[in-house]
């Protein structure tokens, strides 16, 4: 049983999860036992998303084993604590299936190491934007994400928008061959 096995058509429904009779003229005295179902199926699904999965496995595969037992498909999505840093480029194999690649969440590759023990990592499955190579993309940029990506984002912002001669005046920034300088006097 698994929410992620729901459709959103309701007529696929009625024989979507064994826990929900939701068959047509179904007895009303299934109905608790289908709410009950329910229940259970949300429940597992808030687990899934919120936090009470943690990563297992070696090296840099990080293992997440679901509580509702799910596959990868478009708009399945998970959040794990990370049980350690990772040295290569992560991957992410859940509930037996993968590795898979695991994506930063502008869909590049992360970078080594950019996991951290006990950062909780949100992704979901990207087979819609990168149908030829799909892999789980980070949802939430995480500390160390952003490190990286905010370094070398500013390195060249400021690479483009300083003068490369000195300019008048006295502690004034400017690049100066590759390294960036600071005026001494004016």
């Amino acid at each position: 049983m698994s929410a992620f096995d729901w459709k959103t058509d309701p007529a696929q429904n009625g024989q979507a999860d064994s826990a929900v009779p939701a068959i047509a003229g179904t007895t009303a005295r299934l109905f608790p036992d289908a709410a009950r179902g329910i229940m259970a199926g949300v429940a597992m699904l808030v687990a899934d998303q919120g936090g009470a999965l943690v990563s297992q496995g070696a090296g840099d595969v990080y293992a997440v084993q679901t509580m509702s037992g799910l596959k990868p498909a478009p708009g399945v999505m998970i959040g794990f604590w990370a049980n350690r840093d990772s040295v290569a480029e992560p991957a992410l194999a859940v509930d037996g299936y993968g590795p898979a690649r695991l994506l930063a969440s502008d869909g590049g590759e992360l970078a080594p190491g950019s996991m951290r023990k006990g950062e909780f990592q949100l992704v979901v499955w990207d087979e819609a934007v990168a149908s030829g190579a799909p892999a789980w993309r980070k949802i939430n940029p995480a500390p160390t994400d952003l490190a990286v990506l905010n370094v070398g984002t500013l390195m060249a912002a400021l690479r483009a928008i300083l003068p490369t001669s000195p300019p008048p005046g006295s502690g004034k920034l400017w690049f100066n061959n590759g390294q960036f300088a600071v005026t001494t006097e004016d």
